[in-house]
């Protein structure tokens, strides 16, 4: 149902070390490509995150996960680490100059597990959170939510391949597994990655209703070449990845 407030115009993301792309990246071009849909929507964008390196932020984590031990396989580690820690992807704010936001984007990644790596970002997101209008997490960034406290009480989703370590920092929150996202009053939880594009598209059918602009979410999917799954449930991966639902421990 869309807002009396009419849609949402200021989106900001969330980045820190070790962020997933498209976890960020999926979700923003789908907001791309509605301001090539519909012309007169003036959208702001703010990419947020901690100084680091000259106020730059890279998608791996600080160190590679596990230290370089001589094996083969630790070797593919350290090249993906080099490869991804090459990647630089600049913030427009700090937490403390980042404007009101309507929406707040936090995607997953191997720098939010364990948790303790991101404590400044689960600062922000607990002074930010009661001013917005929705809070949007990707893939493990749902984790980063649950740690902070803003997912008790609500049910939630993540993804699969990271599910025993994603639900266990929410104890107060029912975990979805068979579900491709989740909506729970304000908040927006997403499962693995290219979900992150799904659930947006869900919430952008939200806020621009089909009778007032009718085809608009498939002309955005289209124009991304996209395969969006419209249906929520639709989730393969809780399969492929044995997951199943927990509920609220406490």
């Amino acid at each position: 149902m869309a807002s009396p407030q009419g849609p949402p115009t200021s989106y900001g993301v969330l980045l820190y070390p070790g962020f997933e792309v498209l976890d960020v990246a999926g979700p923003i071009e789908c907001l791309n490509t509605l301001t090539d849909q519909l012309t007169d929507q003036k959208l702001t964008l703010s990419i947020i995150g901690r100084p680091v390196d000259g106020a730059s932020q890279v998608p791996a984590p600080v160190s590679p996960a596990n230290p370089q031990d001589g094996t083969p396989e630790s070797d593919r580690r350290i090249d993906s680490f080099n490869f991804k820690s090459a990647q630089i992807y600049q913030p427009t704010h700090t937490f403390d100059t980042a404007p009101p936001l309507d929406v707040l984007i936090v995607g997953g990644g191997w720098g939010s597990l364990p948790t303790d790596k991101v404590v400044p970002e689960m600062a922000f997101l607990k002074k930010t959170f009661p001013s917005l209008r929705c809070l949007f997490t990707v893939c493990t960034g749902s984790a980063v939510a649950a740690r902070a406290g803003l997912l008790d009480g609500l049910r939630a989703t993540s993804n699969k391949a990271n599910w025993a370590a994603v639900t266990e920092c929410g104890p107060r929150t029912h975990w979805v597994a068979r579900a491709r996202w989740v909506v729970s009053g304000k908040v927006w939880t997403t499962s693995g990655v290219s979900a992150g594009m799904d659930g947006m598209l869900a919430f952008l059918r939200e806020q621009y209703p089909e009778e007032q602009h009718p085809g608009l979410i498939d002309k955005i999917a289209n124009e991304m070449e996209y395969r969006y799954e419209a249906d929520p449930s639709q989730d393969p991966f809780a399969d492929v990845f044995g997951a199943e639902d927990v509920p609220p421990q406490k």
